[in-house]
């Protein structure tokens, strides 16, 4: 199999400036999103000079009509504010993705193919850029997972690709996703149409951080409602900043890890929530692992990449779910049978200090991952 990121250039922080500094001659393109979060303009900030002459796409994503996100409209100003001062107003395009159909009775979420359409429909202005960023500190996944495979699909090996991210998993503890829908889903290109070979054997690797375990719950029941074998491997953050936070995960879920789902513990993946791309290998290794040794049981099969169906889905961190989408882009175009499973919510609710919504505390740290970045 070929790995696509098994040579990699991860930079953190200050190391981005100094990288970026360097690219100041290049066309480039910032993509980010309008959001409430705190860490939104944390990587264009690392983007050093070169900022002063790129564009900029601000993403701005309507959600339901009744989200608790709307409660925060004053922190998405603030960090507009914040973003103005950083790039010139004329460099600063806004552009919109809904995530909600709310004509006729009911809400119908639109996100995937409404983030494939902005892609596909800006094709030819993208390809002016000589290398594109995407931050993703402050989208939801249900848009960045689509707008990144849209991008490395019609961009990898042909244009140098970055993706943004500020970590600071206190943030994503506080964040809670609210208006959580009753049924998990596939991600549109990894089992949201077609068939999703219920007849293959199931192989769950649900990337743990700190969701709700009703979150959780309703991936396995709608993952392997069908399944007549199933394997799952949840992998967890170690090392991480909190040397006991992979324990505390894995107490958390212990009665459905555990005592239900009967998972044992050799099953447990450890990976880093600072490296995405450990991540991605520890995936890509697991998936391989699988395949073969499936593979002799499943006559069927044509090869080890058909033996059996893998189903990412990725409950934590930016980071983590950064490296969780990556293994699943190389992986299915290397042939393996793919899904991604998540859950659609009606927007987030930051937890409370005082009774009021407060800036959370803790550091955020700026990562880079190089994609395709031709003499890196």
């Amino acid at each position: 199999m070929r790995k696509y990121w098994d040579d990699y250039v991860l930079l953190r922080d200050e190391e981005c400036e100094t990288y970026f500094d360097k690219k100041t001659d290049e066309h480039m393109l910032f993509i980010l999103g309008a959001g409430f979060d705190e860490r939104m303009c944390e990587g264009i900030k690392k983007i050093g000079a070169a900022a002063k002459s790129m564009d900029v796409w601000l993403i701005r994503f309507e959600e339901a009509p009744n989200s608790d996100s709307l409660k925060y409209t004053k922190k998405v100003d603030a960090n507009l504010e914040v973003l103005y001062g950083l790039v010139s107003p004329d460099k600063i395009h806004e552009k919109e993705i809904k995530m909600w159909n709310t004509s006729g009775e009911s809400e119908r979420p639109v996100s995937d193919p409404n983030s494939a359409k902005f892609i596909n429909n800006n094709i030819e202005e993208l390809q002016k850029y000589d290398s594109i960023v995407v931050d993703v500190s402050a989208l939801p996944q249900n848009i960045y997972f689509i707008l990144l495979d849209k991008l490395l699909y019609n961009f990898y090996e042909k244009k140098k690709l970055y993706i943004m991210a500020c970590e600071n998993y206190i943030v994503d503890k506080k964040t809670n996703p609210v208006g959580i829908d009753e049924h998990a889903h596939y991600f549109m290109g990894y089992g949201a149409t077609g068939t999703v070979n219920e007849d293959k054997p199931v192989i769950w690797l649900p990337v743990l951080g700190e969701c709700d375990k009703t979150r959780l719950e309703r991936c396995y029941d709608y993952i392997m409602q069908n399944a007549e074998y199933q394997e799952i491997c949840p992998m967890v953050p170690f090392p991480s900043i909190n040397e006991r936070r992979a324990d505390e995960i894995l107490v958390k879920f212990q009665k459905q890890l555990f005592d239900t789902w009967k998972i044992e513990k050799k099953n447990i993946i450890y990976a880093s929530e600072t490296n995405p791309f450990q991540v991605y290998r520890k995936i890509c290794e697991t998936v391989e692992h699988y395949s073969n040794v499936l593979q002799p049981l499943n006559s069927d099969a044509q090869d080890a990449t058909q033996s059996c169906r893998f189903v990412f889905t990725a409950l934590t961190s930016k980071l983590m779910a950064i490296g969780t989408f990556l293994a699943a882009f190389n992986l299915k175009k290397e042939n393996y049978i793919i899904n991604i499973a998540g859950l659609y919510n009606r927007g987030y609710k930051v937890k409370s200090v005082s009774g009021e919504a407060s800036t959370i505390q803790g550091e955020n740290i700026v990562y880079c991952l190089c994609l395709s970045d031709e003499g890196i």
